[in-house]
């Protein structure tokens, strides 16, 4: 069996752009590169806002290849079937692809299915009932999953609570992998938190409540938002910081139009993206981290999650997501999306309590320890050599 693969890593957007699922495959075709094998990234030349020019580039020793999009479909997803022509006509060792109900996945795979080369999906955590594209959700999981998801070798999840929601689709469990995403190194390491609140004009005294994610429907800032004259109440001082860049222009305006009703100017601020390091410097500044996505089946931590547990910070993430590593008030916190009242007393209580906050970071930190990307990388690969075995 070969040990140097080439592997293609086929997913909806890539490095410049910026967002979980785009870090987490830069993260894992960057460290197979490092590990000898060649990675090709079959990507649109989206950008969420316009268009790449480059059609192909190299990064970081990772060929990336962008397809144009003949049109967009639903909650992101869009149509660009030229990413299966290319898998059909490569020598692909392992086809990776990226975001399940998403076209370019079944289509790559059944590409993949026709050269015998195996395949795998990670999920990223699609399990988001939001309005817009609840029906299409259920459609194809009743019509077309059953048929979609045989394309696969392995299924690969990110969170626990997916589980038993592909395990309900009739996939057998040895199918099914949990492996979480990774985090960097870098957030390991010190920051300036200080830096950050001068930057933003925060004095010390200030309560920092830190999201860090783009701005769009599924991240739950309208609940966190609605939530702030309440929260002021109990904690004048608070400040509610959202870090990223904003990909759905119409929420942000909503979001505005909110703050101006609420008079939070002061208290509601959007930074817009920002360099890895100030970054790491936010996550050192806060006081807690508040990831709560929206929908009723939510099970995502996000990425921004793991790297401000890895800083030390408590953490508060959807309840939806009880039962994997975040262990309610133990290694983090958790409340019901749109539960204002438990939301308020989280805050309240970790604002009053500085000792149950340093407890909280200290456990989260020693728990995403073990999920350092490298570890996360020998895990995948090690179900790519599995799925590889299994063809001989």
């Amino acid at each position: 069996m070969k040990t140097r693969l080439h592997i293609a890593q086929i997913c909806p957007f890539y490095y410049p752009v910026i967002g979980g699922m785009e870090t987490h495959v830069q993260m894992l075709a960057e460290g197979l590169v490092s590990r000898g094998h060649k990675v090709t990234v079959l990507t649109t030349n989206s950008s969420r806002k316009g268009k790449i020019k480059e059609g192909y580039s190299k990064i970081n020793g990772v060929d990336v290849i962008r397809y144009p999009v003949l049109f967009p479909i639903i909650s992101g997803a869009k149509f660009w079937p030229t990413c299966s022509v290319k898998v059909l006509i490569e020598n692909f060792d392992i086809i990776h692809t990226h975001n399940y109900r998403h076209p370019h996945g079944d289509l790559s795979a059944l590409a993949g299915k026709l050269r015998d080369i195996p395949s795998i999906l990670t999920t990223h955590d699609p399990i988001k009932e939001t309005p817009l594209i609840a029906k299409f959700m259920e459609f194809y999981d009743r019509y077309l999953a059953l048929f979609t998801t045989k394309l696969y070798d392995r299924i690969i999840l990110i969170s626990d609570g997916e589980i038993s929601f592909f395990k309900s689709k009739g996939i057998h469990k040895r199918k099914l992998i949990l492996i979480p995403n990774g985090v960097p190194d870098f957030y390991f390491k010190p920051g300036n938190g200080t830096s950050f609140r001068q930057k933003l004009g925060l004095n010390d005294s200030d309560f920092l409540i830190l999201q860090v994610s783009r701005i769009d429907y599924d991240k739950g800032m309208e609940f966190i938002i609605k939530a702030m004259p309440y929260v002021l109440k109990l904690i004048p001082s608070a400040k509610y910081i959202v870090v990223g860049p904003t990909t759905n222009i119409t929420l942000y305006n909503k979001l505005l139009k909110i703050i101006r009703h609420y008079n939070l100017d002061k208290n509601v601020i959007f930074t817009g993206p920002l360099s890895k390091e100030e970054v790491r410097n936010a996550y050192y500044a806060c006081d807690v981290f508040v990831y709560i996505g929206l929908g009723q089946r939510s099970f995502s931590y996000g990425i921004s999650t793991l790297e401000a547990m890895a800083v030390g910070k408590p953490v508060i993430i959807n309840k939806n997501a009880e039962g994997g590593f975040i262990k309610n008030n133990i290694s983090g916190l958790m409340v019901r999306y749109g539960d204002v009242k438990n939301l308020v007393e989280i805050l309240y209580k970790l604002y009053n309590n500085e000792s149950f906050r340093k407890i909280l970071g200290r456990r989260a930190r020693m728990i995403v320890s073990n999920f350092a990307w490298s570890r996360i990388v020998t895990k995948i690969e090690s179900v790519y050599y599995e799925v590889l075995k299994e063809r001989i």
